[in-house]
């Protein structure tokens, strides 16, 4: 016979914390998933007939585009052009056949590297 022991405050708090956290990131998961979907249904024919080369010019020149934003430090236009990339971005994944939500999973913990929200590596001017 196995005795239900009371779990104490703090194991509760780590429980809830670590549910919440699981339910907070499948739920972003599924809005990752959406919304790459969403530009699949919206473009993926034309990416197609365009190709990998072709679709990944297009987003160099959107990086580009958002580069001009950033020197002029145009709100506006930066909004625009962090979407314009993230919609070219997540095509040339779907083009590949990347699940955006599943890579995404990489950063889950934080930093990949060092497992921390805030990253604790030594900053070595690059990623």
């Amino acid at each position: 016979m196995t005795r239900n022991t009371p779990i104490d405050n703090k194991k509760k708090q780590a429980l809830s914390q670590a549910l919440t956290n699981a339910v907070g990131f499948l739920s972003s998961m599924v809005q990752i998933r959406e919304f790459q979907e969403l530009i699949r249904r919206t473009y993926f024919g034309k990416d197609k007939r365009r190709g990998i080369a072709g679709t990944y010019q297009w987003f160099v020149e959107e990086v580009g585009e958002l580069a001009r934003a950033m020197r002029k430090n145009d709100r506006a236009a930066l909004e625009e052009e962090f979407a314009d990339c993230l919609a070219w971005l997540v095509s040339l994944a779907t083009l590949h056949g990347i699940d955006m939500a599943m890579v995404a999973e990489k950063y889950r913990a934080g930093c990949p590297k060092c497992g921390v929200s805030e990253c604790q590596c030594e900053d070595s001017g690059l990623r």
